[in-house]
């Protein structure tokens, strides 16, 4: 016999009463409470998606940053939870007289988000971003361009390191110059770049220090440097058609494919990296081709490649003393120009690099005798402090605090694509523009990624999961990264681009129907396994051409969103059905259909106090419940 087999997984049941009768359709109750249907969170009386907050506005000012959350309908008996993504930033503190309000303090410079969610469905929340600056020096650290901080550093001897000193906020610090000391020379030397050298065995402090407004901040770290080196220096020029690296290694180090190493193939400026070993532990010496021993070199190229340069400028800065040099180490004898392939992006005025215009150039010296001489690219963007995604980390724990998953491809606007933007939601500073950004996908066997965010998922993903990484770099060339983990099911994701919907029936207002016509669409087409939801579904009344959803045979993965009647069923006594399977009209039907539901709600009818008890009693008496 022919049958269809409904498994309900993890559909939210508090909030829902189900009964499958003897023809064959699901039936879902009036709701025994009335549930929040949205939430939106609000400051100074608006709709607060995302706002930048200056520190000392707050700080032991006795001004508070007051938040409160209006939840739609207005009589919902949800109780909401406020909870901060980063207490050590900004924390919460409860309201005891308001359980919709909340305080936010605020301890340092960053990021952070403010939720509020419902306490018996996390998929009815609201995110606030909450971007933190200032105008007024706090603090400085010492990095290193991907972001790391150090309190100390260890490194060999002959080692360079290219460095950063990090002021929080950075606006604060725009335009005035760090100056970089270090207390013993022939231990570590440091230039106004922030390239340290290791001169010599022991241990030194190296201090970075800002001025601004009046004010001073300053830090410094320990230096040590070790014997543990295997070449004297991590890059060598050479004419010819061979160079000898016996001088470069250290310690007895040894370098593959032997000390001589063939360059004839070689083209100026072309170089090859030749891998250096010793009791297991290896080191890269790079070998780089020269025209002759006049050619014009960067000083601490090397270093500057592997630091700064391989991040990115913010447009409008000049920070970067360049200085050329000659293969041995001495000052060109000739004055030197600087030039740019592109001086809409990057300029040298003297000798300091200014960042003009987003893009890439490459710089290189040039002398009257010498020639054109050693590039060095330099990539410029729009700075961007912090950012935030669309989606994020909290919109993964939703109805009964379940994973949000993502089908592969989308149904939007009447077509099907296996395409999916993800979005910038906010910034700071606001507005920055997609080229600021670039991203990455983790695994390209699940899905790749272009430069404006568009993931491209492939054919066969179930249960798979694939990480895309968004990059920017702020005012100081540190990367600024946030990503998103998709788990992954072969279905086609309804509502993407609805979000949360707010409306109100007393004022005749409506939610947005289009998910529910892109869902019978869809639900009709018997190749689509599952569909998954990303936004609640309303039904259309009737009379604008409403209906249920007829004899699908997709699975459902609600992600704690719903199917909604209160505008198609009228009353509990009506007995219109949101799904229905009509084993008579179901002539191709196969002989074993399984759907299966997933972590939705649903709800027939509007939820009101009054009819709860009727729409109880109605099913215990058919035996639902």
């Amino acid at each position: 016999m022919k049958k269809v087999i409904i498994c309900l997984i993890m559909l939210i049941p508090i909030l829902v009463i189900l009964t499958i009768d003897a023809s064959g359709m699901l039936i879902a109750s009036a709701l025994v409470d009335i549930p929040a249907e949205s939430v939106v969170i609000k400051h100074g009386g608006k709709v607060l998606g995302s706002e930048e907050v200056n520190f000392e506005d707050y700080d032991n000012t006795g001004k508070k940053f007051n938040l409160f959350c209006e939840v739609f309908p207005g009589i919902a008996t949800d109780e909401m939870i406020w909870a901060s993504s980063d207490p050590s930033i900004a924390e919460i503190v409860d309201d005891s007289k308001r359980a919709d309000a909340t305080e936010v303090k605020f301890h340092d410079y960053g990021s952070v988000d403010i939720i509020c969610t419902s306490k018996k469905n996390s998929s009815i929340s609201a995110i606030a971003t909450l971007y933190i600056g200032g105008q007024v020096l706090g603090y400085i650290q010492i990095c290193d361009y991907q972001g790391n901080v150090y309190d100390a550093i260890t490194m060999p001897l002959y080692a360079s390191k290219s460095l950063l000193a990090s002021v929080k906020p950075a606006s604060a610090a725009k335009g005035h110059k760090i100056v970089w000391a270090t207390s013993n020379e022939d231990i570590i030397s440091v230039n106004e770049n922030g390239v340290i050298s290791a001169k010599g065995l022991g241990e030194a402090t190296l201090s970075a220090t800002v001025t601004a407004k009046g004010k001073t901040v300053s830090c410094s770290v320990p230096v040590i440097v070790t014997d543990t080196a295997l070449v004297t220096q991590n890059m060598v020029y050479a004419s010819g058609n061979s160079v000898d690296l016996t001088e470069y290694l250290y310690n007895g180090a040894t370098a593959d494919g032997g000390p001589i190493v063939d360059i004839s193939a070689l083209a100026p400026f072309e170089s090859l990296d030749v891998t250096v070993r010793k009791s297991g532990v290896t080191d890269v010496l790079r070998v780089t081709k020269i025209q002759s021993a006049s050619t014009l070199l960067i000083k601490d190229y090397y270093a500057l490649s592997q630091g700064a340069f391989d991040a990115y400028l913010a447009a409008g800065t000049a920070k970067f003393a360049l200085q050329a040099t000659l293969p041995d180490g001495s000052e060109p004898l000739e004055e030197v120009t600087w030039c740019s392939t592109n001086e809409n992006v990057a300029v040298v005025r003297g000798n300091v690099l200014h960042a003009v215009g987003i893009g890439r150039a490459e710089i290189y010296p040039q002398g009257e005798t010498y020639g054109a001489g050693q590039r060095i690219e330099v990539k410029v963007t729009n700075p961007v402090e912090a950012f935030r995604l669309k989606e994020t980390l909290f919109g993964d724990a939703v109805g009964l605090r379940q994973e949000r998953v993502f089908g592969n491809v989308t149904y939007l606007n009447g077509a099907y694509s296996n395409n999916y933007t993800l979005k910038i939601a906010s910034s700071s500073p606001a507005g920055a523009k997609q080229e600021a950004f670039t991203f990455k996908s983790m695994d390209e066997e699940v899905a790749t990624v272009d430069k404006n965010g568009v993931i491209t998922f492939a054919n066969d993903v179930d249960g798979k999961t694939v990480e895309i990484v968004a990059t920017a770099y702020n005012q100081e060339g540190m990367p600024v990264t946030r990503q998103y983990t998709f788990h992954m099911v072969n279905g086609v994701n309804i509502g993407t681009t609805v979000g949360a919907q707010h409306f109100d029936k007393a004022k005749n207002e409506t939610p947005d129907f289009s998910p529910y016509w892109d869902l019978k669409q869809v639900a009709a087409d018997r190749s689509v396994k599952s569909v998954v939801l990303h936004t609640d579904v309303y039904f259309p009344a009737k009379e604008s051409g409403g209906a249920s959803i007829l004899n699908t045979t997709a699975s459902f993965y609600g992600n704690g969103k719903k199917l909604d009647g209160q505008f198609f069923v009228r009353s509990v006594e009506d007995t219109e059905m949101l799904l229905m399977w009509d084993f008579a009209a179901f002539a191709d039907m196969p002989e074993k259909v399984d759907i299966r539901i997933y972590n939705m709600n649903m709800q027939a009818t509007l939820p009101t106090s009054e009819d709860s008890k009727e729409a109880f009693a109605e099913l215990n008496s058919k035996g639902g419940g």
